[in-house]
C-alpha cells in the first residue's frame, strides 16, 4: 500500500460527482494531504496495545498484532501552506487554516491504527526452565501493513464548517471528505522500526508491549 496524489485527487473527484479528469486544484490538495501525513505525523501504540505470544523457549513473536495506535503531530499551518503552494491559493487565508485543521483534527482525534495478527514481528528472550519456572527477557521487533482505521467523512465535515464558520456541511464538501478519509483508511501503511515489550518467563502473552515514532507511507 502507498498513497499517491493522482489516485487521492481521483477519488476526490469521483465522490464529489465531477465529470471528465480530476482538476489541477484538487491534485494539489491531494499532494499537501499525503505530504502531511507522510512527513510529519508520528504513531504510537501505548503500553499494552502491541501483543503476541512469546514461546516457551524464546524464539520469533508469535501473533504479534497492534490495536489503537494514535497519531499525533499532524499541523493545520502545515498543510495551509503546502495546499496554498500546491494549488496556487495565495495568500493562506484563515479560512483556508481552518479547513486544513478540520482535516487534521479529525484524523487525530478519530484515527486509530491497527496491525493486523502477524504484521508486529520480532524475537523474544525469554527461557524455559530450569531454573523454575525459566527466566523473563524482552520482546524487541518491528510493524509492518498497520491501517489506519476509524476515519468518517461526515464528522470530519462537521469539524471543516465549525472551524471555517460555513452556515452547514454541504454535499460536496461531505463528499470530498468521505473520500480523504476512505481513501486514507484504504491505502496508507504505517510502519514501526521499533516495537518492545516484556517476555515473561516460560513463553506466554507480552507484558507491556508498546511502540514508538512511526509513520505513514
Amino acid at each position: 500500500m502507498a498513497m499517491k496524489p493522482d489516485d487521492m485527487a481521483d477519488a476526490i473527484h469521483t465522490e464529489m460527482g465531477f465529470p471528465g479528469d480530476a482538476s489541477d486544484d484538487l491534485k494539489g490538495w491531494a499532494k499537501a494531504i499525503i505530504m502531511e501525513l507522510t512527513t510529519n505525523a508520528v504513531v504510537a501504540n501505548a503500553p499494552g496495545t502491541i501483543t503476541g505470544d512469546a514461546p516457551p523457549t524464546g524464539g520469533p513473536l508469535i501473533n504479534g498484532e497492534g490495536k489503537n495506535g494514535l497519531i499525533t503531530k499532524l499541523e493545520e499551518a502545515n498543510l495551509a501552506d503546502n495546499v496554498s503552494s500546491f494549488t496556487g491559493r495565495s495568500p493562506v487565508t484563515a479560512q483556508l487554516i481552518g479547513f486544513s485543521k478540520g482535516i487534521v483534527d479529525h484524523i487525530m482525534a478519530m484515527g486509530r491504527v491497527e496491525f493486523a495478527s502477524g504484521n508486529i514481528i520480532g524475537a523474544c528472550t525469554n527461557t524455559p526452565p530450569p531454573p523454575p519456572p525459566g527466566l523473563p527477557g524482552m520482546f524487541t521487533g518491528s510493524g509492518s501493513n498497520g491501517e489506519v482505521t476509524s476515519l468518517d467523512g461526515a464528522q470530519m465535515a462537521l469539524l471543516v464548517k465549525d472551524n471555517v464558520g460555513y452556515p452547514d456541511v454541504s454535499p460536496e464538501l461531505e463528499a470530498m471528505c468521505t473520500a480523504i478519509c476512505n481513501y486514507i483508511m484504504d491505502n496508507a501503511e504505517v510502519i514501526y522500526a521499533l516495537c518492545s515489550g516484556t517476555a515473561i518467563a516460560g513463553g506466554g502473552p507480552i507484558v507491556g508491549g508498546f511502540a514508538a515514532a512511526g509513520i505513514i507511507l
